[in-house]
């Protein structure tokens, strides 16, 4: 089959983890945003931080795989961004309480900028880079670990070796974008540039790991509707699901809770 047409299993794919963000997103707003469950916090458990960290890494991931096939990058990138400005211009009028700083769709927007500048500023170079993809996956990988915590302010592995960072890195929002936030830092939806711009670009490369370089014939049959759906239909799902989600648990508040 030929390599330009559409990876379905990536949409499939696709389509899973945003319906899993969908279902995190109702519960955090049922739990926190509408209090209609204080007897019962549904997320002081592992299991909703280990599957919030699935929901985004997956996406991130599956993104930077996608974008290093995308044709036109830099204007879908762009695109992203618009719109993530919008959504922080009307959770800042809207949903004060909620507002996005520099969310996950600001943080696509920005990475799929970066891979096209860096795609022209390297040029024949980012091709002999992605020759040696499997040593371009290792180190995005290892950079993930060794800086999952800078936030936190130190870098390193908790339980063997941590290095802390200078205080002063930690001093406004460009660098809390950047992945020092600083001690009055807020955004509901925060997804600084590290250490997560490594798992994107770990997606990007590992699209060169292909198994004698061919994508299997499976890749491109259809397996679900309704995850293809979803997957091929991610940005405006993402972009709705929540107004949704609001509407619906308001006139169940006003309408039916008080019944």
């Amino acid at each position: 089959m030929s390599e330009h047409k559409r990876i379905t299993v990536l949409d499939e794919a696709r389509g899973f983890v945003v319906i899993c963000m969908i279902i995190y997103h109702f519960l955090y707003s049922y739990q926190y945003v509408f209090h209609l469950n204080e007897s019962v916090n549904l997320f002081n458990n592992d299991f909703m931080k280990y599957f919030q960290i699935f929901i985004s890494s997956s996406f991130i991931f599956i993104s930077g795989i996608s974008s290093s096939k995308s044709k036109n990058i830099l204007k879908r990138g762009t695109r992203i961004f618009a719109l993530s400005i919008l959504i922080s211009i009307a959770t800042y009028f809207l949903i004060p309480q909620e507002f996005i700083v520099f969310g996950i769709l600001h943080f696509l927007g920005f990475s799929m900028i970066s891979l096209d500048i860096i795609k022209r500023l390297l040029k024949n170079n980012f091709k002999r880079i992605n020759e040696n993809a499997h040593i371009m996956v290792l180190l995005c990988l290892f950079l993930l670990i060794i800086c999952y915590n800078i936030k936190s302010g130190y870098i390193g592995i908790d339980g063997l070796y941590i290095i802390t960072l200078p205080e002063h890195l930690y001093k406004n929002t460009l660098t809390s974008i950047l992945g020092f936030p600083d001690a009055f830092f807020r955004s509901a939806d925060y997804f600084p540039i590290i250490p997560h711009i490594f798992l994107f670009y770990a997606g990007v490369f590992s699209v060169r790991l292909k198994i004698n370089k061919k994508i299997p014939d499976g890749a491109y049959i259809k397996h679900s509707q309704v995850l293809n759906f979803t997957g091929r239909n991610s940005l405006i799902i993402y972009i709705l699901h929540q107004p949704v989600i609001f509407i619906l648990l308001y006139i169940y508040l006003i309408f039916i809770k008080n019944i």
